[in-house]
């Protein structure tokens, strides 16, 4: 990587904790390469803009109220249209990914709900700082293994995070995938 970094005009880092030094580091490396540090999540579940010094990079999101509050780019979330997702047999009516994220109370009314109706679903939920313990926790997904899940079902759930505004990836998943949204 760091031999190729000279060989690039752009790189989109994702805001994480983990990347927050990233774009330092690439800087430090090639001076002349743009560099995106992508919010694809809100920025209370991710590293705070502050941290992430704009000598080394420009600041993006799409989430309008983000952008508005740190000051950030804003753009539209995107989607692969030639990711290539196999064909499988229908298991689920309703698939769900995500950190629990506060939305326990949610999901856990749904579930009931569409057992009673008959409904097929499946929620993947991650453990997090917010998880109330009432749901059989999984480890976080590749995103190949999501897109697996999501051509077995007939339909995606989406349940915003508070405070959570603009276009997420479910939608365009959904809309790129022929899934119901």
């Amino acid at each position: 990587m760091e031999k190729k970094i000279n060989s690039y005009e752009g790189v989109v880092v994702f805001a994480s904790r983990l990347s927050a030094n990233v774009p330092k580091w690439i800087y430090k490396k090639n001076k002349k390469i743009r560099v995106i540090f992508w919010y694809s999540n809100p920025i209370n579940k991710s590293v705070n803009p502050k941290k992430v010094f704009e000598k080394y990079c420009k600041k993006w999101s799409f989430d309008e109220q983000d952008c508005l509050k740190y000051n950030l780019q804003r753009n539209t979330q995107y989607f692969y249209k030639k990711i290539l997702v196999q064909r499988n047999t229908i298991k689920y009516d309703v698939f769900f990914l995500g950190n629990e994220k506060g939305r326990g109370e949610i999901l856990e009314k749904l579930a009931e709900e569409f057992i009673s109706m008959g409904i097929k679903f499946y929620f993947h939920i991650v453990r997090d700082k917010t998880s109330s313990g009432k749901f059989e926790y999984k480890a976080p997904l590749k995103y190949e293994k999501v897109l697996d899940y999501i051509s077995q079902s007939n339909a995606i759930l989406e349940i915003m995070q508070n405070g959570q505004n603009g276009l997420t990836l479910r939608p365009l998943e959904a809309l790129f995938l022929n899934k119901k949204f």
